[in-house]
């Protein structure tokens, strides 16, 4: 008896799934294989050589932190690294939050501001967690005040943009616009982990962590929302 009504039950999950669903699954699993591995490299310290080896290829000075390029190549990566700032992506959230309270949408209320919520203070948690010092390159050229494992800047610009771009996305019907979408969110957040990487403050690794934990939460929250949504009986 109880085997029959476990066999029901997982009839019903896989019924319930589709390939949306399922190829939201091998996302999360790919990407937390690879956060897997950086952490890995970074703790048993394999990735500081080539962390440091890319960092000092980006500077004029091996004494002291010179981006390469002129002043105003400088200023643009500034402003692009304040695109993943606190400040930018709280102000973000809540207009796209405020949006869909207009809408009267609440599971992507939810989702917003849950996405949001749950990568900052999982960024918070893994660098209490890991303690990685900063690189030895810091300047004033952007202000620290955390540990540099993973880089919480590519962590949460990943969940926000990337979210608005799904949004987006899901709003129109036509391919090319749901690429452009998709293709837009990826180029911001990918300026903004290389913006850190420029004004030294954090190693490459720490970037390429930041990323892929946010593609995990983002695709995480966006499983839920599916369920929220689109599950038998469900109406939000």
């Amino acid at each position: 008896m109880f085997k029959s009504s476990t066999a029901k039950r997982l009839r019903s999950l896989r019924e319930s799934l589709d390939i949306v669903v399922l190829a939201g699954l091998a996302v999360i699993l790919l990407s937390g294989w690879i956060f897997i591995e950086v952490a890995d490299e970074v703790v048993e310290g394999e990735a500081q050589k080539w962390d440091r080896l890319i960092l000092q290829s980006l500077s004029e000075s091996d004494e002291t932190w010179d981006p390469i390029g002129p002043p105003w190549f400088e200023d643009f990566w500034r402003d692009m690294t304040a695109v993943g700032s606190a400040g930018i992506t709280i102000l973000v959230t809540t207009a796209v939050a405020v949006y869909f309270v207009l809408l009267k949408k609440k599971s992507v209320i939810y989702l917003v501001l849950g996405a949001y919520a749950g990568a900052g203070i999982l960024a918070l948690a893994l660098k209490a967690l890991f303690e990685r010092p900063r690189p030895e390159t810091l300047t004033e050229l952007a202000r620290v005040t955390s540990a540099s494992f993973p880089s919480g800047h590519a962590m949460v610009a990943m969940v926000v943009y990337l979210t608005l771009g799904v949004l987006l996305a899901s709003s129109e019907s036509r391919l090319k616009f749901k690429l452009y979408y998709i293709l837009l969110a990826l180029t911001v957040v990918f300026l903004v982990g290389i913006s850190r990487v420029y004004l030294g403050v954090h190693y490459p690794t720490d970037i390429l962590a930041g990323w892929s934990l946010g593609v995990v939460w983002s695709v995480f929250c966006w499983i839920i929302l599916y369920f929220l949504r689109e599950g038998p009986g469900r109406n939000c």
